[in-house]
């Protein structure tokens, strides 16, 4: 998203606002790289396997094709993965430092091209302050969002320890002690619940104006 904004920047595009919906994504991720980045990771391995392959017949025998080849495939069959599988506590900070220097730089590039005010919602999620009668997919939560309870309670102590909260919107604890369906499936938003993180963000900003 930051790099999406930066493009519009470049392409003469300057709006009023900005505003940024994040949480789910952020801490989901080890690398700070695209969800898709995997995808073309192994497209690229596969244009490379086809020039390998035809390098290896042109220049060695059949016996050392077999053995590179079956060295390659044992090699690119467990690539590391870039979501956070398991509940890894001590990548939490690293993460944060990650996602509050992304809101340092769309900062820099707001204030830089005259953009009168950025916005940054930190969204609800199921596994933190959620109502989980409300919510029917509560065993299939899953480690990788297991982390959100971890990282959200630490952002928010971090960012009311610096001060700088005029523009973040908190609206993780919307779902706390709500009584109808928050979310249609496991991370997706009920119309309901989109509509409570409508108000919350409206809300947050009239009061700041």
């Amino acid at each position: 998203e930051m790099l999406f904004f930066m493009s519009l920047i470049k392409q003469g595009i300057q709006p009023d606002m900005v505003m940024f919906i994040d949480g789910l994504n952020d801490f989901v991720y080890r690398e700070d790289a695209s969800v898709y980045a995997p995808v073309f990771r192994e497209l690229v391995e596969a244009n490379m396997l086809k020039l390998r392959v035809r390098q290896i017949i042109e220049l060695i025998p059949v016996t050392e094709i077999y053995n590179r080849a079956n060295g390659y495939f044992k090699k690119s069959s467990a690539p590391i993965p870039n979501k956070i599988l398991g509940l890894d506590q001590d990548i939490v900070p690293v993460l944060i430092d990650r996602y509050l220097a992304n809101l340092r730089l769309v900062r820099a590039v707001s204030d830089g091209f005259g953009i009168r005010r950025s916005i940054f919602v930190i969204q609800p999620v199921p596994s933190y302050h959620n109502n989980d009668e409300m919510y029917p997919f509560r065993n299939e939560i899953g480690q990788d969002l297991e982390i959100h309870n971890y990282a959200y309670s630490q952002l928010e102590e971090k960012i009311k320890g610096s001060g700088k909260t005029k523009d973040i919107i908190w609206c993780a604890d919307i779902g706390k002690n709500e009584t109808q369906l928050l979310y249609i499936d496991r991370v997706h938003y009920s119309p309901y619940m989109s509509q409570k993180l409508a108000e919350c963000i409206a809300a947050s900003i009239l009061k700041r104006n």
